[in-house]
């Protein structure tokens, strides 16, 4: 009813910006490794291994299967490099959104709205703190794998990604303050509206049949 409105108001919006930004976090880790404008002397042979690539017992042995086989290292290195950075921005993100969702103050509250609850506001740092500790607070990678699925980047790199996070954060609180996204969402209700009408549908024929058949059998 008039949940759904509300809801697709939100989250459509929000996934979109999301998977978007991600994307371009994704490409400029990529294309900048591969070009060598981004190093990659944090990525090990155990780092590869984790990220699904053959294991090696050294780095020597690593260059040289790459050497023999033809395969192009630098790709590997940017695919890694490329699937951290969307990784982290991804988690941080999904972090950030609460503070859309519990606004504690007008320029979090998009529809105008402020809860005031500030536990949840609480909560959200203290998920930031988690992530900065499993991150660099603990000097250990496997922590920082075992928490976050992800290796540690230099902190320069790091910074990127919170670059792109905040200006993710202030486009899409623009987009939703100027409802610029209205037609992605009707677009979307009206889809679901459909699929649900179907499944309806075909759950009153399901029903009927059955009906018929316990007559039947009366």
């Amino acid at each position: 009813g008039a949940i759904l409105p509300a809801v697709l108001s939100y989250a459509v919006p929000v996934a979109l910006s999301i998977a978007l930004m991600a994307v371009c976090v994704y490409l400029f880790f990529y294309t900048g490794t591969l070009n060598g404008l981004l190093g990659h002397s944090y990525i090990d042979p155990d780092t590869l291994y984790r990220f699904g690539y053959p294991q090696f017992e050294s780095t020597k042995a690593m260059l040289d299967y790459y050497a023999e086989s033809g395969i192009s290292l630098d790709e590997r290195y940017a695919e890694v490099a490329a699937r951290n950075a969307l990784l982290l921005f991804v988690v941080l993100a999904q972090i950030s959104q609460l503070f859309f969702i519990n606004p504690i103050c007008k320029f979090f509250a998009l529809d105008g709205k402020v809860t005031g609850n500030f536990r949840v506001f609480f909560l959200t740092l203290f998920l930031f703190c988690v992530v900065g500790a499993a991150y660099y607070a603990v000097d250990t990678t496997d922590f920082a794998w075992q928490i976050l699925q992800i290796t540690m980047f230099p902190w320069q790199y790091v910074l990127i990604i919170i670059g792109s996070l905040v200006a993710w954060f202030f486009v899409m609180r623009w987009i939703m303050k100027h409802n610029s996204t209205n037609f992605i969402t009707r677009l979307t209700e009206k889809w679901y509206e459909k699929a649900l009408y179907k499944v309806s549908v075909k759950s009153d024929e399901e029903d009927n049949q059955d009906v018929h058949t316990v007559h039947r059998h009366i």
